[in-house]
């Protein structure tokens, strides 16, 4: 089988439940043909149909209607393995604290895989920094960098552009700003819930 050929663990899920969440993912708008196809199957057979449909209530709580939650799941599947406190706090981020338009969540979902704490509050805080410094000249010839591109770049990229380019003393300064998170833990998305792959395959 094509999934068993991608993905070994496959092989542990009996056939006639992996049959089932082959048909759920159909259901959720995932194509047989799709790559996305093995991680809504994980995904599926990590979760009870209880918590899977609680989940989804977490979302509708939070404005998004039954289109925009296939529309998220189709686009990062890993994303429903998240912990329920951990998206709710990713709501309450992005689209309150932020003023992030829900719609722009629909778009790019993965950004609710990443810490909090460990990854997008301390790269906004470097971003911060910056400004008030008046280093970021790009943005005085364009508008300002989405956040979501601040915060599903690589690690390297991110140090390269927005921190050791500034000089030792800046970079430093940025560097504890930034709470050593290089230096302390590569993993900046929970492993509960995430897989880079689930985003990258995903390009419209």
């Amino acid at each position: 089988m094509w999934l068993a050929s991608r993905q070994p663990r496959i092989f542990n899920v009996p056939e006639e439940k992996l049959r089932g969440y082959v048909s759920r993912a159909l259901e959720l708008g995932f194509n047989l043909n799709s790559r996305m196809l093995v991680h809504a199957v994980l995904s599926l057979s990590s979760l009870s149909e209880k918590t899977f449909d609680r989940k989804l209530k977490l979302f509708v709580a939070n404005g998004f209607s039954e289109d925009e939650i296939t529309d998220i799941i189709r686009r990062s599947p890993g994303l429903i393995r998240c912990a329920e406190d951990k998206l709710t706090l990713g709501f309450e981020f992005y689209m309150k604290r932020m003023g992030i338009e829900r719609e722009a969540l629909v778009k790019r979902p993965c950004v609710l895989m990443y810490n909090l704490e460990k990854r997008v509050i301390p790269r906004l805080k470097v971003l911060q920094i910056l400004r008030e410094k008046r280093l970021l000249k790009e943005e005085k010839k364009k508008k300002k960098k989405n956040i979501f591109d601040i915060v599903e770049m690589t690690e390297k990229a991110f140090l390269e552009k927005y921190v050791v380019r500034f000089g030792d003393e800046i970079a430093e300064e940025l560097l504890v700003a930034y709470k050593g998170h290089l230096l302390n833990n590569d993993d900046d998305a929970d492993s509960s819930c995430s897989s880079h792959e689930d985003c990258s395959l995903i390009t419209d």
